[in-house]
């Protein structure tokens, strides 16, 4: 059974924002949204967020540990459906743009090389691609770190 994503423009963050709020939510989630309002709903949910933030912590966790038994753990311990895991690693990717925003300028490579490997890893799992092995490679891209070009 296969099916194709169909995609809509981003809503206008303005719009997030105003619908939020008219259904009693924080608006401070709409830049983080990026133009979804069901990403926007799963955000300002406290109980979601924890979860979300569980996830980064435990795929820090593999990487300083740095043997390949943590990426196994770290993608044993995802949930089972693909649209829990696809908003995980959204909101893990996020992580990655806020602090590319910040720090030295190695800091900032980094956290750039590991946002691409966030999209890389959803566009893989967006393509039917297996979650644990799509998680388990993650992991293991995270931990090579950005490849230096030569000039």
């Amino acid at each position: 059974s296969r099916t194709l994503a169909v995609r809509f423009a981003p809503l206008p963050e303005s719009v997030v924002r105003e619908i939020l709020i008219a259904e009693g939510l924080s608006p401070d989630v709409a830049p983080a949204a990026r133009g979804s309002l069901e990403r926007a709903r799963h955000l300002a949910n406290l109980e979601e967020f924890d979860a979300r933030e569980e996830f980064v912590d435990k795929a820090e966790a593999a990487l300083e540990i740095g043997h390949p038994a943590a990426a196994l753990e770290f993608a044993d311990a995802r949930p089972e459906g693909r649209a829990e895991v696809l908003e995980l690693l959204a909101h893990l990717g996020r992580r990655y743009a806020e602090r590319g925003r910040e720090g030295s300028h190695d800091e900032r490579r980094r956290a750039a090389n590991n946002y691409q490997e966030v999209e890389r890893a959803l566009t893989e799992i967006e393509r039917n691609g297996a979650p644990a092995l799509v998680l388990e490679t993650l992991v293991t891209r995270l931990r090579r770190g950005p490849q230096r070009t030569r000039a």
